[in-house]
């Protein structure tokens, strides 16, 4: 397993039955602009607001609404895909039981991912921009990047994290997808509150997930820690007062989110840009947000916390739980956009400070 920030994306190759990188794939075709793809379905506000997620050197794209396929076109007679993707319980009814359930031979989710996504992302790569990351949320979490991911393997920021909701007992992350995880306390539509759930919390509680009086013992948080996850690498960032929409992504011209980008698809030749990508995700996090690191322990490559203000924890339990370590990243006790501000206007960047006191010192004296 690669580190996370110089993880290269893989295609499945038909021809020779086997995972290609985009260079390996089309060697004729020099990958120079790399692309940030976002899937549509679940995942609007980002779309809207492309104009304003800006990381640099690469580009944002949204997969259509528009596209023709012969699924589409043989039963809407034309190609948009926006009625089909919209309430899964419509167009995929009993989709929750697992993907044994899923008509793959009618508009919906999972044809739009195989379909539509699997396309562009090809076409990206055979126009020399193939996907560094993709991004999705909601439904397009739930159902879409599960079927991109047969096909495609990539750093993923999933919005919702569906991986972890309740009830989709059979969803699985491929080990070599670079994870990072969005969620809300009161995000009642996708983790509604395990004490509501007809007092059955073990049949809810997904499996990757232990269970609230475990995580509150063991880590002394709510925040759903995924311990037992496949992925090789996963982020989770968890704000007890978002909801749904994660709003906290989009304060101040959705700086949160774009460092989020940034650390998912930074290309650093050494371990010192993985480490300040990590800097800018904390920088930008509210002060009553959670960030947690996960990583298998037989990875080659450790995350690099140098200057984090860290916490390692024992995991005990479990064989697979052995196998997995977790640090949660405590937050900076001043402001994000204070100590934002105070790192654009001191000289050395060198030394900041450890409490608010001291921050308000330091930008009295213009340090």
């Amino acid at each position: 397993v690669q580190d996370m920030a110089l993880s290269e994306p893989k295609i499945w190759s038909s021809a020779t039955g086997q995972w290609q990188t985009y260079r390996k794939h089309q060697p004729g075709v020099q990958q120079q602009s790399p692309t940030i793809l976002i899937i549509t379905p679940g995942a609007g506000a980002l779309v809207r607001d492309m104009n304003v997620l800006r990381v640099p050197g690469f580009k944002l794209e949204a997969t259509p609404l528009r596209y023709a396929s012969p699924i589409i076109m043989q039963s809407h007679d034309n190609d948009d895909w926006s009625h089909f993707t919209r309430d899964p319980d419509q167009s995929m009814p009993g989709w929750e039981l697992g993907r044994s359930e899923w008509n793959m031979d009618s508009p919906n989710l999972a044809t739009y991912g195989r379909d539509v996504v699997l396309s562009v992302i090809r076409e990206l790569i055979n126009r020399g921009r193939g996907p560094a990351a993709i991004v999705c949320g909601s439904r397009g979490g739930d159902i879409t990047i599960r079927v991109v991911w047969d096909e495609w393997r990539g750093p993923t920021l999933m919005l919702n994290a569906s991986c972890l909701r309740p009830g989709l007992s059979d969803y699985e992350v491929p080990k070599d997808v670079p994870l990072q995880l969005v969620t809300g306390g009161l995000d009642d539509l996708y983790f509604p509150s395990e004490g509501t759930l007809h007092n059955a919390i073990g049949s809810y509680s997904r499996p990757a997930v232990p269970q609230r009086d475990q995580r509150r013992l063991r880590f002394h948080t709510q925040a759903p820690v995924p311990v037992r996850l496949d992925a090789c690498r996963t982020l989770l960032y968890h704000r007890h007062l978002d909801d749904h929409d994660a709003e906290s992504l989009a304060w101040y011209n959705w700086s949160l989110l774009r460092a989020l980008l940034k650390s998912l698809v930074s290309d650093a030749p050494d371990t010192r840009n993985s480490s300040q990508a990590l800097h800018e995700v904390i920088n930008a996090s509210p002060r009553d947000a959670e960030v947690w690191l996960l990583e298998q322990q037989d990875g080659a490559v450790r995350w690099d916390l140098t200057g984090l203000h860290e916490q390692d924890y024992e995991v005990c339990g479990t064989e697979q739980d052995e196998t997995v370590r977790i640090v949660r990243i405590h937050m900076h006790s001043a402001c994000a956009r204070c100590w934002l501000q105070l790192q654009r206007n001191c000289c050395c960047r060198k030394r900041h400070p450890s409490s608010r006191q001291e921050l308000n010192l330091s930008l009295t004296q213009g340090r």
